[in-house]
């Protein structure tokens, strides 16, 4: 604008110069131009000067936005960690580019002014060549005039060398704008990504969180029943082993002794029968049918004795099956008595013993094998050809300690309890047996099986306590 105003100055100089009368009216008119174009030169290169400044601040900006792009680019890097972050470096960057765009259209109005400017000069030209005309014999000051134009010429080339310069720079600018813009959208999709994916994560964190407090319940809820079953089997032990200590000089041991060291079963009196849900009594001699469904009730006893021990076991509610048969629903091994070694010879005793025997369900035999370490202080053995009602598996009696002068510890089937349904796994349990004699000549004991599943409690090993329990009892005398 100021360099409008000169220009416009100058064309007044040259119109009252041109209005004015020959001779000394035209010298002090052109000495007057004069002095106008000379101050009209100097404003030029003050104009000139400003514009140079103002070329500098637009390098200087140029470089700022050089280093805002390094900084745009560092920015995309931390959106990764967050977007709160990335949004504000958006909003940041969209003022910076706003603010370039605004230079770059007063760098266009300034392009305006120039143009105008040379007009102007043109229009300077024009008057000068009428002043020319009117005054043919001032050379002098026309050709000082003609320089000072000169200088001015020279002066707006150099400002449309620094103008074109500057466009270019900011031509460079503005590609970068476009570069930064489309780096902002590209990093406007990845946020949009990860918040999207940031949003599954977060579902499915909620989700594992859930399962993870289902794990952990259960894990409780696992803890409290593997503490309640230690304490069981803890409370197990210590009555087996009180039980076994109980049966110490039992009368009972002397009834079997009459029967002499071998398996002997004695059957006892009917007390009742029940047919089709009637009960009647068996002394009235009514007669009987095996029939399907019928009850007989009645109680068996089962009993291996030796000469320090015996084993005894007993068969309860016999009932008749559909094809007539007879077959036992409770058994249970009821005492194993006898003379317990005592634990100072058992804790003197030395080497190796072999023990062998029977086991026996309600009414099969198998072979029982036991050896125990006197040195060690422990023992362990295995009951083998079980044959009952249906084969029961071979069970593995594992090593167990001494204690006083008993042993217990866990057992387990090789294969599935019983041979003939090979469909059910495993089973398992624990045993306990007796020394017994005056130099452990004989051991005794019995073995509960605790996880029999329903459908394998067979009659032949189930307790009347019913749950998923079984019995077999053993002994067996020094080799």
């Amino acid at each position: 604008m100021k360099i409008q105003n000169l220009a416009t100055l100058l064309l007044l100089s040259f119109g009252l110069a041109a209005c004015g009368s020959s001779g000394n009216s035209n010298g002090d008119e052109v000495n007057r131009l004069k002095q106008e174009l000379s101050e009209t030169g100097k404003k030029l290169e003050e104009e000139t000067a400003k514009m140079a400044q103002e070329t500098k601040e637009k390098e200087e900006a140029l470089k700022q936005l050089a280093n805002k792009e390094a900084e745009l680019k560092q920015s995309q890097d931390q959106a990764k960690q967050t977007s709160d972050q990335l949004k504000q470096e958006q909003a940041r960057l969209a003022a910076e580019i706003a603010e370039k765009r605004q230079a770059l259209d007063q760098l266009t109005a300034k392009q305006k002014v120039l143009d105008q400017t040379k007009n102007d000069l043109k229009a300077a030209e024009e008057k000068l060549r009428q002043v020319e005309l009117m005054s043919q014999g001032e050379s002098l000051a026309k050709q000082k005039a003609l320089k000072d134009l000169d200088n001015a010429k020279e002066a707006v080339k150099l400002a449309e060398e620094k103008l074109k310069l500057e466009a270019e720079k900011l031509k460079l600018s503005q590609d970068q704008v476009t570069n930064l813009t489309r780096a902002k959208a590209e990093v406007e999709a990845d946020l949009a990504n990860k918040e999207q994916e940031l949003k599954y994560l977060n579902s499915k964190l909620q989700v594992l969180e859930k399962e993870k407090q289902a794990q952990l319940l259960e894990a409780e809820k696992l803890a409290v029943e593997k503490q309640r079953v230690a304490e069981e089997n803890a409370r197990y032990i210590e009555e087996e082993k009180a039980w076994f200590k109980s049966q110490m000089g039992s009368e009972e041991m002397d009834k079997w002794r009459n029967y002499g060291n071998k398996f002997n079963v004695e059957t006892r009196n009917f007390s009742y029968i029940e047919v089709d849900g009637k009960k009647m009594d068996v002394d009235r001699n009514l007669p009987f049918e095996r029939k399907a469904g019928s009850r007989i009730y009645f109680g068996q006893d089962r009993g291996y004795v030796q000469n320090y021990s015996a084993v005894l076991g007993r068969v309860r509610d016999a009932r008749v099956s559909k094809d007539g048969e007879t077959t036992s629903s409770r058994f249970t091994i009821d005492s194993v008595i006898g003379d317990l070694t005592s634990s100072d010879v058992v804790a003197q005793t030395k080497g190796t013993a072999n023990y062998q025997g029977i086991a026996f369900g309600a009414y099969g035999v198998g072979n029982f094998a036991y050896t125990v370490d006197f040195d060690n202080k422990s023992g362990s053995g295995s009951i083998k050809n079980l044959v009952d009602v249906a084969d029961v598996s071979d069970v593995v009696l594992h090593e167990g300690k001494i204690d006083g002068n008993i042993i217990q510890s866990s057992v387990v089937t090789e294969n599935p309890f019983y041979k003939a349904e090979g469909a059910y796994g495993p089973v398992s349990g624990t045993y306990t047996l007796g020394l017994y004699g005056p130099n452990a000549e004989e051991v005794a004991g019995r073995v509960v099986f605790d996880n029999v599943p329903n459908s394998m409690r067979r009659a032949n090993l189930k307790t009347p306590e019913g749950g998923n329990t079984a019995h077999i009892g053993f002994a067996g005398t020094k080799q």
